[in-house]
Parts: structure tokens; sequence; C-alpha cells
């Protein structure tokens, strides 16, 4: 996205969002749908958009291209699985280009959670019981990478050199190039 308006929150910009956040939704419709009582609501508030995240934020930024990716903390509430209708955080990213490639950083980004909350840390198994991340990556190296048994550098190394051996192989039959 190219605008001269846009600014670039910075990490030490976060304190003074999250106090903006907090005075902006302070009587928003929705939150005040979804919490209906006032004084739960500015007690969870603050909350809603502060979470210690500086931990995962730290251990990302060396691997995001801060022109081509934002990356932001985000307050979500599951529909399904383990945390469902409880508040969640996490980080949400954006694309400032539309070709960045999402795969190596969303696997580096498997790897910093399964790292820094291990017992938080749960891959989800499909109906047939193989892992998803497994069905997904088209194999179980991903797997073993979050269990510490290979380097993801490699494996990300490995799967580029396969991914330029698919791109020659079917170069004569594609339409859009």
């Amino acid at each position: 996205m190219e605008s001269d308006k846009l600014y670039r929150v910075k990490k030490e910009d976060l304190p003074k969002l999250e106090e903006l956040l907090n005075i902006c939704f302070a009587h928003d419709p929705l939150y005040e749908t979804l919490i209906p009582d006032p004084d739960v609501r500015k007690r969870l508030m603050p909350e809603l958009f502060h979470c210690d995240m500086d931990e995962f934020y730290e251990a990302l930024l060396p691997w995001v291209d801060r022109e081509k990716l934002l990356i932001r903390k985000k307050a979500f509430t599951p529909s399904e699985r383990k945390y469902i209708g409880e508040i969640c955080y996490g980080i949400e990213l954006m694309p400032l280009c539309d070709t960045y490639d999402f795969i190596p950083l969303s696997m580096r980004i498997l790897k910093a959670a399964a790292d820094l909350y291990p017992n938080d840390f749960e891959l989800v198994k499909a109906a047939d019981g193989q892992m998803h991340i497994s069905r997904v990556t088209g194999s179980h190296e991903m797997e073993r990478v979050l269990e510490g048994k290979k380097d993801l550098d490699s494996l990300l190394t490995e799967w580029d050199a396969q991914s330029k051996v698919f791109a020659e192989a079917t170069e004569q039959y594609r339409i859009y190039r």
C-alpha cells in the first residue's frame, strides 16, 4: 500500500497506542454490546489492547521485512477449538506488496511460538489423527522442526530448492507468468 499519510508504529509507540485504543473504544457500540457492564468493560479494556508479546515480537523481528510487511498485536476470540469464546492475543500480519512469501515467516512464527511457549503450544490433529501442519506442508518435516529434531533453516532451504525444481519442471504448462 502506497501512502505518504501512513505512519509505521514503532515499538516505543505501543504504550501510547494502547492508551489511545482504550479511549477510542471505551464507548464503542460493539464493546458495549459484548461487555455490557461498564465496570467490567473499564477493567477489561486495557487487557484487550495489551498483551505481553515482547518476547514473541522480538523473536520475529529479525525475519520480518518491514518494507513488505506490517506486524501488529491482535486480540481475537476463537470460534472453534481449545480457546473457543475466550479473548486471545496474537499477532496480525499485513502485506505491503503482493509478492511477499508468507511460508518462511509462517514457519518461523510457529517455531518461535513453540520455543517461547512450550507448555501452551499444541499442534492440531486432523480427523484422521495426522497433524494438520503435516497435511498443510506435505510432510512430517515441520513437526520434526517443532520437536527440535530438525533445523528450520535447513528445512526452508530444502523447500526453496524443491520449489525451484517444480517451477522449472512446470514452466511450459503455465498460463500466467
